[in-house]
């Protein structure tokens, strides 16, 4: 049963990071902005909690999900970002 369980939420987290993708390219675009890379490293974690509080809360819509949310705050959170310009070449969100 477990393995079902695990197989369930990787499925859940799949498509939470699709949702989550194109969220976060269509916020670049009304931006203006064509990379992630392009923002600070703050600006970059405030876009991406976004993008992923947007898909949670498209996925789980009507439900209670403020606990989603701290997850996903923490995940956020924990990221290790490079400072921009930081010279590495990053493919381009579509």
């Amino acid at each position: 049963m477990s393995d079902e369980s695990n197989a369930e939420e990787e499925e859940i987290l799949d498509d939470l990071a699709e949702r989550a993708g194109r969220i976060a390219t269509r916020l670049l675009a009304e931006r203006n902005i064509a990379y992630l890379d392009d923002l600070s490293t703050e600006s970059a974690r405030e876009l991406l909690r976004e993008a992923w509080r947007a898909a949670a809360t498209e996925r789980f819509a009507g439900m209670a999900i403020a606990e989603l949310h701290q997850e996903i705050d923490l995940m956020i959170d924990s990221l290790m970002m490079d400072a921009p310009g930081s010279g590495l070449v990053r493919p381009r969100l579509h």
